[in-house]
């Protein structure tokens, strides 16, 4: 048939045979002549069934608009070949295939031209694709979460056998959610490819590297010698890390935080090893300067996260079950020395484990979205306390109920403030809210339409921790204020700190420039409030005067102050 056809010898049959790509004869009217072994056993059809057949008969029919074949009808005018995509029609199904179709002269000149189509499979390379797909992140090209527990669960299996140590390194990258958030997806993407290659040069080649996901990537350190050599190895990746990013044509400084655990002395399975490492991450997180730091996993963490949880879950049932009360600090003005004010502080007693500090609960509850609810809590029984102390024939005081950052940016917080006022009938001058610089400085322009909301329901406004914040004097100036909490930590080293003195000084000097009631936390010592005498301060709280105390003793304290 080739020889009559195409005037062809016996080796060009054999190569048309043999050859690694499936390959057809095609005449000028799209007729199918020759069809070799490759395709036919490729597509499962038998010779009878290819050729005499057009072309087009086994094209899928997504192709079936005519522009289609009219665009490559066109490019073989204009070019050398045509070249593509192609879906074809087998015995069983759909195949894709990479298509190059060229013209050529035929050799009985019967007619002018003809058509060599040659194609490739393409199964095996989409069957690849798909696993890189579900095998690697396509950001920065790593193994992803499953990927990773496979090679992981593999270098196990050989620790076990020749008894090699591996470390497990879990990373997480300090102020990248900021970046992301302030300079957007397309730069924080940038970023972690960029983390991702230094990583990639940094660790040994045995190494094993991962992404989880968001700003977080592991490390498996393949046969260490000694267990403390991946805090050298954590080093080296923290010093890379730390090193400028340059993005966008701007500068960007990260850290990280990791979190070490190591096989087999803190586990033997992949989810042992990494739950022990995530473990001692967060527990850096934690601290109050984890910055760029790395912390071995120990076994006192698991039962940090044992408690959490157990916390966690006895937190959603604690306000349905009114284990929440509110104790109260005094707030006692400077010039007259009596009690002109209560902050209110919230204490949770657990049935089991008693009084439980607020910075145990708090973080957990934000975590949560519990603080909405609990805060909303406060305010309202802070409002009731103080109608029923007035009740009693105590004067009125004013109460202040801190107010946490996810509530102050709650788009409901002032209905609910204004609904607690009318039901408790408190005089809304009597009620003062205390919110943090942080709180603040996210988006000026809402806080000052939430304060000012605030004021128009004649509540009066604290700053909470003044002086520890970001606050410039430009946003000072434009807040609707009342007053000023001097923090504790520029009061602690008083009298003996000449600058905290020079700070102090300051902070009132400005309070008073801007009539603002300045009031100072933390008073422990005779010596500080001496100092405080001698300045222009309005008022002190601390454990000097009164530790804050439950609402019957607080109220036994007001009274016997009405006896004096």
């Amino acid at each position: 048939m080739l020889e009559t056809r195409l005037g062809s010898n016996q080796l060009f049959e054999t190569i048309f045979h043999n050859t690694q790509e499936m390959i057809l004869v095609i005449d000028g009217q799209g007729k199918i002549l020759l069809a070799n072994k490759v395709f036919l056993a490729n597509l499962k059809l038998q010779e009878p069934e290819v050729t005499g057949k057009k072309l087009k008969d086994f094209v899928s029919p997504i192709y079936e608009d005519h522009s289609f074949y009219d665009q490559i009808r066109e490019t073989l005018r204009s070019k050398d070949s045509w070249q593509g995509d192609l879906y074809l029609r087998g015995k069983e199904n759909l195949y894709p295939l990479y298509v190059r179709i060229k013209p050529f002269a035929n050799p009985d000149r019967i007619s002018r031209t003809m058509y060599l189509f040659s194609a490739r499979d393409l199964s095996s390379e989409i069957v690849r694709l798909n696993h890189n797909l579900a095998c690697f992140d396509q950001l920065t090209s790593l193994p992803n979460r499953f990927m990773f527990k496979k090679k992981l669960e593999y270098a196990l299996e050989q620790g076990k056998r020749f008894q090699f140590n591996i470390g497990l390194l879990y990373i997480n990258l300090d102020n990248f959610k900021y970046i992301n958030k302030s300079y957007g997806y397309l730069a924080g993407d940038e970023l972690l490819m960029q983390v991702s290659r230094r990583l990639e040069t940094s660790a040994r080649k045995a190494d094993i590297l991962g992404y989880f996901g968001g700003d977080e990537f592991v490390v498996a350190l393949v046969n260490i010698a000694l267990p403390r050599l991946a805090a050298t190895i954590a080093n080296r990746f923290l010093v890379k890390i730390s090193l400028p990013f340059l993005v966008q044509q701007e500068k960007f400084n990260l850290g990280a935080s990791i979190g070490i655990s190591v096989f087999p002395a803190d586990g033997s399975d992949y989810e042992t090893l990494v739950c022990c490492a995530e473990t001692a991450m967060h527990s850096l997180k934690e601290q109050p300067e984890p910055e760029n730091s790395y912390r071995f996993f120990q076994q006192e963490m698991n039962f940090d996260s044992s408690l959490r949880l157990r916390l966690e879950s006895d937190l959603r049932k604690a306000l349905h079950k009114e284990e929440f009360e509110l104790f109260f600090q005094p707030i006692v003005s400077l010039e007259s020395q009596n009690i002109s004010g209560l902050e209110a502080l919230l204490r949770w007693r657990h049935p089991e484990r008693g009084l439980i500090a607020p910075n145990q609960f708090i973080p957990i509850a934000e975590e949560l979205g519990l603080i909405i609810p609990i805060g909303e809590w406060a305010i309202q029984s802070a409002c009731r306390q103080a109608g029923s102390w007035q009740r009693l024939g105590i004067p009125p005081l004013e109460i202040s109920v801190n107010l946490s950052q996810i509530q102050f940016r709650d788009k409901d917080i002032l209905e609910k403030i204004k609904a607690i006022i009318t039901e408790s009938g408190i005089d809304p001058a009597l009620l003062q809210i205390e919110i943090t610089e942080s709180s603040i400085s996210e988006d000026i322009q809402a806080a000052v339409a939430v304060l000012q909301g605030l004021k128009d329901l004649g509540v009066k406004i604290a700053i909470d921790d003044f002086g520890t914040g970001t606050s410039s004097l430009g946003t000072l100036k434009n807040l609707p204020v009342d007053t000023l909490k001097l923090d504790r930590s520029f009061i602690r080293s008083l009298p003996e700190s000449s600058n905290d003195q020079a700070i102090v000084q300051a902070i009132l000097s400005l309070g008073k420039i801007m009539d603002l009631k300045i009031i100072a936390e933390g008073i422990e010592t005779q010596d500080q409030l001496e100092f405080l005498q001698n300045t222009r301060c309005d008022a002190y709280q601390g454990f000097y005067y009164s530790r804050p105390l439950p609402g019957k003793e607080i109220a036994e304290l007001l009274q016997n102050e009405i006896l004096k």
